[in-house]
């Protein structure tokens, strides 16, 4: 018996470091994959939150910012003057919206960028109000985080987001739009190392920049439409929406969140299931907050009514990679 028990440990033990093994190897075969089709890798920092995070300089300062696909570029507004911008200096403004509320960016010109040592091209970065993120993730994780790396940077270097092995891809590219490597191409390399790719939509807003990518989902069998935002450390929803998605009863807040424009409280509500294109996702509940300011935002500049975000939860139990430019994303 003892040593039928031995046999069965050992092979479980086999078994595990096998799974492990070959994990790693077809990671590896995707990351040698996409180095060869052009791409240069720079490796991503996990935050305890789920954030992902990586040094990136402006006018020659050094700083950490989280990489978010629900955001444009930003300075924490507070922090901007480290990085050489004074009051005054902006040469022109919008009205936003962050989760937290409604926001002012004022924006600026570099003189020069680069992420993780690799110089990019920007030409303009903004600086907002970023506090509350500042200081709720300094407060949970111990690292200041100075500013947001956002879609403008993110699509103009054709850039792939692995959450799941924590690394960006960047084209090579230094110019916008000189360099696009074809979303099929990637796709079929991806869909050869074992990733299910996915659509997403993309909003374009009228009187700004930004640029979002959005997933078409049905929870509890209603549909519905989320913010692909791997700067959010959990997925939402607009606590106004709970009946569109069958999620009736008491709302009791057990907590709160931070994000631009500041703080809020949030919920958590079981979903019976939620999917995308056929696909279940792993989101057994979900945090529900005020969205309204940032919801509103978004319908008057792109006419599409969003109904929250999609975060890291998600995308970290998926290995999802994010492939903006070309409207796509990929899940195991």
């Amino acid at each position: 018996m003892n040593s039928l028990k031995k046999i069965t440990t050992n092979l479980t033990f086999a078994l595990i470091v096998l799974t492990s093994a070959t994990q790693q190897a077809v990671a590896s075969s995707h990351h040698d994959a996409l180095h060869a089709m052009g791409y240069q890798t720079l490796a991503v920092k996990k935050l305890p939150t789920g954030h992902d995070y990586l040094p990136v300089s402006f006018n020659n300062h050094d700083g950490h910012f989280i990489l978010d696909t629900g955001a444009t570029s930003v300075l924490n507004d507070r922090l901007a003057e480290r990085f050489g911008w004074v009051a005054g200096s902006s040469h022109r403004f919008i009205d936003a919206a962050g989760i937290g509320g409604p926001i002012r960016i004022a924006y600026h010109r570099p003189d020069q960028v680069s992420i993780a040592g690799l110089p990019v091209a920007l030409p303009e970065v903004g600086v907002t109000d970023l506090n509350a993120v500042s200081q709720g993730l300094f407060q949970a994780t111990g690292v200041l985080i100075e500013g947001l790396v956002g879609q403008d940077l993110l699509l103009s270097q054709s850039a792939l987001l692995d959450v799941g092995q924590s690394q960006l891809y960047l084209s090579g590219s230094q110019a916008p739009t000189t360099h696009q490597v074809p979303g099929d191409e990637v796709a079929q390399l991806l869909a050869d190392h074992g990733f299910q790719r996915l659509p997403m939509k993309r909003l374009v807003f009228r009187d700004s920049p930004l640029v979002f990518n959005a997933v078409e989902v049905v929870i509890n069998d209603q549909p519905g439409v989320l913010i692909m935002d791997s700067g959010a450390g959990r997925s939402m929803l607009h606590r106004e929406h709970l009946a569109h998605f069958n999620l009736p009863g008491e709302d009791e807040q057990n907590g709160f969140t931070s994000g631009a424009g500041g703080q809020l409280a949030i919920s958590l509500r079981d979903l019976d299931n939620i999917t995308t294109h056929g696909l279940s996702l792993q989101l057994p509940a979900i945090n529900v907050g005020d969205l309204s300011v940032l919801m509103a935002y978004i319908k008057s500049q792109t006419g599409i009514q969003v109904h929250g975000v999609l975060g890291q939860d998600v995308l970290q139990a998926h290995q999802a990679i994010i492939h903006g430019v070309a409207d796509q994303w990929f899940v195991r």
